[in-house]
């Protein structure tokens, strides 16, 4: 069931799971149900806007024995943007807003803007893909299902230069928790693990505030990004 409200399988509706595999590792890739086919936006209203979850993320080294395990939770809102908290080992959060501002907290509160075109590149494709534009994201992959297993997308890249970091994407419900396999050689396999979807009604302040571990300045950034805007003298906050 959670895997029907996640995604379904046609098109290329997880487009967006690649992204943040370099820096993040994926915050947010399973969401609401998508309007997987952009004529019918009969499921457009029924569609969750916001909500809250966990992951769990593996990262698989040849020159390690055993993987390099981070955990954290994140915070989506369509109209604010999304929050991505990694909390174990080591604490520390990027905050991707709906006003194309972009940011990282670390565990000091110490606030950086963030300025690169990749930093851009996988705020502007997560935040399409968890508010379901699956126009913008059917662009980007390859979408093989198998029949055998409903449960399973194969996601392989159509960019060159991303197909020689990225051999391709496994996203593989098992019971309540959707498994996402990024196999990339050059920087070892990863293995997301996300659950605990769950919608929420009440104000975004309020609930990122119940939600966030460093409320401040996380949430205020979430809900007024250009107050935290920095100038070409003052980078970092």
């Amino acid at each position: 069931m959670l895997w029907q409200l996640i995604v379904k399988p046609r098109q290329g509706i997880v487009a967006i799971l690649m992204l943040a595999s370099v820096d993040i590792m994926a915050a947010g890739l399973v969401l609401p149900p998508l309007n997987v086919d952009p004529e019918n936006t009969n499921d457009e209203d029924s569609r969750p806007c916001q909500y809250t979850g966990d992951f769990k993320q593996e990262r698989h080294l040849q020159e390690l024995e055993n993987p390099l395990v981070s955990t954290g939770s994140f915070l989506f809102s369509c109209n604010r943007g999304l929050l991505w908290e990694v909390r174990k080992p080591i604490a520390d959060s990027r905050v991707y807003t709906s006003q194309k501002l972009n940011f990282r907290v670390r565990s000091n509160a110490r606030v950086t803007q963030l300025h690169g075109i990749a930093d851009s590149r996988t705020a502007t494709l997560l935040l399409n893909f968890l508010s379901g534009d699956t126009t913008a994201l059917a662009k980007d992959f390859d979408l093989i299902s198998d029949a055998e297993s409903p449960g399973k997308l194969i996601l392989l890249p159509k960019n060159r230069s991303v197909k020689k970091r990225l051999t391709q994407l496994i996203v593989q419900q098992e019971l309540d928790t959707v498994r996402i396999t990024i196999q990339a050689p050059s920087m070892g396999d990863v293995v997301i693990s996300i659950d605990n979807i769950a919608p929420f009604t009440t104000s975004d302040l309020s609930t990122c505030r119940q939600f966030s571990q460093q409320p401040q300045p996380n949430c205020s950034i979430l809900i007024q990004p250009t107050n935290y805007v920095a100038t070409p003298l003052d980078r970092d906050r």
